[in-house]
């Protein structure tokens, strides 16, 4: 399913662009239409990070830190959310997922008013094709190998999926952390009464690496110890879960 999301996604970027090549070289000649090309090409790579930047902005508008890992031109890229505090954790974490596709539609928007509009050079259209991959790429709720992509994120959370739950109830325990909670005073039912998970659900690994951390902080070294050799079953390190 990857391939053909991206695929779909390509496509309308290069109709777009396609289309706009035609109109600029008609209208302004080859040397405009050669500007366009090299300014979408440039912005292409750009467009992942201001694809991040989105959720950086949007996530410290509602107290969560976004950390960047990488950004990918074919497929969604990847970034760490961690709250600044705790509470209403569903409402943010879908704040910031929607910060990055909140860009993309901007930025596409912006390339079809220039497009449109005579008074503005029809050159400012570059950001479209870019944006309109991103966006499709990111706005279909979907997994990847490289993640969930944003959409799939905020369904999740929206529908109040038992991996939300799961994430939700992280996010929580992690934002009374940032404020000066000690872990081993968190009540132990927030992270035993939860939805159980499958194994490849990386929320399952993230939850099992910090019961290991909460098991550690009551001095329970037996019981931290099921949760290492469980994370270990499961080809993770406990290094994978720092962010």
């Amino acid at each position: 399913m990857k391939v053909l999301y991206t695929v779909i996604s390509a496509a309308a970027a290069l109709a777009f662009a396609a289309g706009t090549s035609v109109s600029i070289y008609f209208e302004s000649g080859l040397w405009y239409l050669i500007a366009y090309i090299v300014l979408c090409l440039i912005f292409f790579p750009l467009s992942g990070y201001l694809h991040e930047l989105g959720h950086a902005i949007f996530g410290a508008a509602s107290g969560m830190k976004v950390g960047f890992i990488k950004t990918n031109m074919f497929s969604t890229s990847a970034c760490t959310v961690s709250p600044k505090r705790s509470g209403n954790i569903k409402k943010r974490l879908i704040t910031t997922c929607s910060g990055g596709l909140v860009i993309n539609f901007i930025l596409l928007l912006w390339g079809v008013i220039a497009l449109c509009i005579p008074a503005v050079n029809n050159l400012f259209s570059f950001t479209a094709p870019a944006s309109i991959y991103l966006f499709i790429l990111n706005a279909i709720p979907a997994e990847y190998a490289s993640g969930k992509t944003d959409m799939l994120v905020i369904k999740e959370a929206a529908k109040n999926e038992p991996t939300a739950q799961v994430l939700t109830a992280i996010l929580d325990i992690q934002g009374e952390l940032a404020t000066g909670t000690n872990l081993a005073d968190i009540a132990e039912e927030r992270l035993i009464n939860l939805p159980q998970l499958p194994d490849d659900d990386y929320n399952f690994a993230m939850l099992t690496s910090l019961r290991r951390e909460y098991y550690l902080a009551k001095g329970d070294r037996q019981t931290a110890d099921i949760y290492y050799l469980r994370l270990r079953d499961l080809g993770y390190k406990t290094d994978d879960f720092k962010n």
